[in-house]
């Protein structure tokens, strides 16, 4: 069966995860979360569950370090980048590896691969495109953020979230021959 590994780029807010979420469960793809190392960490600072403290918004103010989310945020990856600049692929590619480790075989014939979120850096990208995956960005508003560089690789896939309706069956339809098809050019 061939296994697909789909990267998820895009501003880190509600409409990122339900499209996510929406790949994920249409495809029958494990997520994993290339920013789940942060949300634990913040859920340390904050005696929240990891899961929680995911769902905090990059506004809220975090008083045991009188700073946003997000400028914790900034900090932790910046620190983590100048340790270690592989430090969030390495843990992906562990996550990886193991993830249906345990599985039985019928498990292991649903799952359909992979879907990596978070994924902020073009380093992260290739990470992906280099196992033979395939890049969808979610495009909010007008234009890109920074870290969100509007890629030409020829497999990456487009989502603008003020056209997609997530409630619209054949909208989710054609997402998905979208990343099949880019999925078979990939490989």
């Amino acid at each position: 069966m061939n296994r697909l590994l789909v990267g998820v780029t895009g501003q880190r807010n509600p409409t990122t995860k339900a499209v996510t979420h929406l790949i994920s469960q249409e495809l029958n793809l494990i997520n994993i979360n290339m920013r789940q190392p942060f949300h634990d960490v913040l859920a340390a600072v904050t005696g929240l569950t990891s899961q929680n403290a995911a769902l905090l918004p990059a506004t809220q103010k975090i008083n045991e370090l009188k700073c946003t989310v997000a400028a914790f945020e900034r900090s932790f990856f910046a620190a983590i980048y100048e340790l270690n600049t592989n430090y969030f692929t390495d843990v992906a590619a562990l996550r990886l590896e193991r993830s249906i480790a345990g599985f039985t075989e019928t498990l292991q014939n649903i799952f359909g691969g992979h879907v990596i979120s978070g994924i902020s850096r073009p380093a992260e990208a290739d990470f992906i495109r280099n196992r033979g995956g395939i890049m969808v960005h979610v495009k909010h508003g007008e234009g890109w953020p920074d870290f969100h560089p509007l890629s030409t690789n020829a497999t990456d896939i487009i989502v603008d979230s003020n056209t997609l309706n997530l409630n619209d069956r054949k909208a989710i339809a054609d997402l998905m021959k979208k990343i099949d098809t880019a999925n078979k050019e990939a490989a």
